[in-house]
């Protein structure tokens, strides 16, 4: 996962040194593929926070 939002960011920074503005098609796309990914890894993070919590409190 790490991999894709780093492959996403730097195709993102690639588009805007190349001119392309913020309300260009790709742009928006990377943006999005970008934000799907970050938002993906904090619901594990939570979800993993949650399950070490539910163990230690049953011990």
């Amino acid at each position: 996962m790490l991999c894709k939002i780093e492959n996403t960011r730097q195709k993102l920074r690639q588009a805007i040194d190349s001119g392309k503005t913020f309300t260009d098609g790709v742009v928006i796309e990377l943006s999005q593929q970008l934000d799907e990914y970050l938002v993906e890894i904090q619901k594990k993070k939570l979800i993993k926070k949650a399950m070490t919590e539910i163990s230690d409190n049953l011990v």
